[in-house]
């Protein structure tokens, strides 16, 4: 439990200091350039994504088991297995 609330307490810290040193240190036209920079960095993510997609394609749930699997089924039924 412990090693939980210091992740916490480190996380929280550090998100602190993050904003605050947003919100300090940086002049308008770098906080413009950070917030673009994070644009173009969340277009570039889903463009890979879409293309990783794409290649791979998606896993499906099959809602019925293709026919020639129902028929070594049933074949492995009447055999009695």
């Amino acid at each position: 439990m412990s090693k939980v609330r210091a992740k916490l307490i480190t996380i929280g810290v550090m998100a602190g200091a993050a904003y605050a040193a947003y919100e300090l240190l940086l002049n308008d036209q770098a906080k413009e350039e950070l917030k673009r920079a994070i644009k173009a960095t969340e277009r570039s993510y889903q463009r890979i994504k879409e293309i990783v997609t794409e290649i791979t394609g998606e896993v499906m749930d099959d809602d019925a088991p293709l026919p020639n699997v129902q028929a070594t089924s049933q074949q492995w039924e009447n055999i009695g297995y």
